[in-house]
């Protein structure tokens, strides 16, 4: 007989065993202690037990997350512990639609109808009707929801905000990478709505939207947005998804969107490949909120029809307010540099730009005014030659650096020799605060620029990816090694190297405050390490927690690798992430 069928009912004044004594509130305050696997296991012990557990343990069950492989809707303690008292749901992998009805009908059987923040994760949704309806009835009070990893794109998006969740402030919506269809409207069983999305404050929809069908009636009704950011947008509905000529608009009008949402703050538009910066930007716009209006972060992909003419009046409008700028496309387009030559960005913190085309001169005048920079991202290609002392001797407050795909000039009019080593000569005497530098595919990269990276005392954080055309020798990259004592360093990455010799790994070892290396092979090569360094540098250090060697192949030893690392190097766990035959992705991490 299960427990369920004699159980009392919960009388507060009454608590059972070596509970009896103790005041209510204490009692409490002992479950509020356990997890939830805990409660479901103390429910087991009695009759009196699986009563008021449930009752003492709301705040344990405040947040909720089920999977579709998971014993929701079958357990009969765990439904038991859920209520009105849980706050926040999460459901994750639920690939059968009517197991994900029925985890939402049980939600809503047992009381759960003030759910506040509601999580779907590459879960399968299909009928747009039923799942509205039990949507409606779980998530009526919600002020939050966002569906991630999302398989299907057929999400009424209107219906969603104005009808099943009309209290959202804050909706999120990212599709599957693998689903390239566009999100457009399941309309056909579903009956006009007028979108009402006043509460709205963050929008991201991360799909090919339909502008007119879904995307614009929100924003026309969502005057309190201040955070937004979307894919690619249609200007019809696409009949063939994946036919590249069908057309194509990002948004027409940014002077209409600012007309609809004046509260503006975050904009992000077709930019997934910067959208790593979203989170960190959000959060530190709202920590800084002041209620003061304009833009602040403009995150962007140039596009054929989206350039420096439709761009560019927006950034001179929020020049001002504006402290975050990136700029990218995937090949250049138009050139910024009239905008760039009149844009004038005091406030301006993050500058990136990926590949757009722009002059010196223009670039120098946009920085000019960005006295407070503090990081600056350039990947240009071979139509963008810049000054670049010139154009750093202005940041007194740089603090990251990263540069992708182009030459390290250093001149006065004239090229000299040495001209890539001399700028870091120049960074290490006028950015004090500079402690974190990138440099991808950058070309120059010989030992004499190693070398003079490591003038930088305050560098803790240091990238390369060394291109095709680098010209350092085995030796360089030694003796880089051993000066990086001169350096603060922490996390050091180099990609695309021949080789780690022995006397790189015994020179990373001696380094006092490294905890994370990584290197990685050229492509179609192996990365040769040699074996005894390897364990010497393990065994010195006292401060590597963490090392990836990728393409990994060991010289001076027959073992197989992965036998060797387990019999020869102590305190680390090492992992081989390798799918085939004998390539070794191996990552060490310090255990204990």
């Amino acid at each position: 007989m299960d427990i369920m069928d004699e159980a009392p009912e919960f009388n507060s004044e009454q608590l059972p065993g070596i509970f009896g004594p103790l005041p209510y509130d204490i009692v409490l305050k002992i479950i509020s202690h356990l997890n939830q696997k805990d409660c479901l296991n103390c429910m087991a012990v009695c009759r009196s037990w699986y009563s008021f557990v449930p009752h003492c343990s709301h705040g344990v069950w405040g947040i909720l997350s089920l999977k579709g492989d998971g014993p929701h809707g079958n357990n009969k303690r765990w439904i038991r512990c859920i209520g009105i008292h849980t706050r926040t749901v999460v459901l994750q992998r639920f690939r059968d639609e009517q197991d994900l009805f029925h985890a939402l009908e049980t939600l809503v059987d047992y009381g759960c109808t003030r759910i506040e923040s509601l999580d779907f994760i590459d879960c399968t949704i299909t009928t747009s009707h039923i799942f509205l309806s039990l949507l409606k009835q779980v998530a009526h009070y919600s002020t939050q929801l966002s569906f991630s990893n999302h398989p299907f794109p057929k999400l009424p998006f209107l219906h969603v905000l104005s009808d099943a969740c009309p209290r959202l402030d804050r909706f999120t919506f990212l599709q599957a990478h693998s689903n390239h269809k566009p999100s457009s409207m399941d309309v056909s069983i579903l009956p006009p709505i007028s979108p009402q999305c006043t509460n709205l404050t963050h929008l991201h929809i991360e799909t090919v939207i339909n502008k007119r069908l879904a995307l614009l009636p929100i924003l026309q009704k969502s005057p309190h947005l201040q955070f937004l950011s979307y894919g690619r947008v249609t200007g019809i509905l696409m009949s063939r998804y994946n036919d590249p000529q069908q057309p194509s608009s990002i948004m027409t009008d940014l002077d209409q969107l600012f007309r609809w949402c004046p509260k503006l703050v975050y904009l992000e538009i077709n930019a997934r490949l910067y959208s790593m910066y979203r989170d960190e930007w959000i959060r530190r716009i709202e920590a800084s909120s002041t209620g003061q209006t304009g833009l602040r972060c403009f995150i962007t992909s140039e596009a054929e029809d989206f350039g420096p003419v439709e761009i560019g009046p927006l950034l001179k409008r929020h020049a001002k307010t504006l402290e975050f700028l990136c700029l990218s496309v995937y090949s250049a387009q138009a050139n910024w540099s009239p905008v760039f030559s009149e844009l004038c960005a005091p406030k301006l913190k993050v500058l990136l730009c990926d590949g757009i085309l722009y002059e010196d001169a223009a670039m120098t005048a946009l920085t000019s005014h960005a006295t407070v920079l503090e990081e600056l991202n350039l990947e240009a290609d071979d139509d963008v030659h810049l000054n670049m002392p010139n154009l750093l001797k202005q940041f007194k407050r740089l603090k990251r650096l990263e540069l992708g795909r182009m030459e390290l000039d250093y001149y006065d009019g004239v090229m000299a020799p040495g001209a890539p080593a001399r700028l870091f000569r120049h960074l290490a005497t006028h950015n004090r605060h500079l402690y974190d530098i990138r440099l991808e595919g950058v070309k120059d990269i010989n030992d004499e620029v190693l070398h003079a990276i490591t003038e930088l005392p305050s560098l803790k954080v240091l990238t390369i990816a060394f291109a095709t055309s680098n010209d350092y020798s085995d030796g360089g990259l030694c003796e880089f090694s051993r000066l990086l004592t001169r350096t603060a360093i922490e996390s050091l990455t180099l990609l695309y190297v021949r080789a780690l010799p022995r006397v790189v790994l015994t020179a990373l070892g001696d380094l006092p405050h490294l905890t994370s290396f990584q290197a990685t092979c050229r492509i179609f090569h192996y990365l040769y390490v040699n074996s005894s360094a390897l364990v010497q540098m393990l065994g010195k250090t006292r401060s590597l927690v963490s090392v990836a060697l990728r393409g990994m192949q060991l010289t001076d030893t027959d073992d197989e690798v992965m036998t060797f690392l387990e019999r020869e190097v102590h305190h680390y766990r090492a992992t081989n992430r390798a799918e085939v035959g004998n390539y070794y992705d191996v990552v060490l991490h310090a255990v204990g």
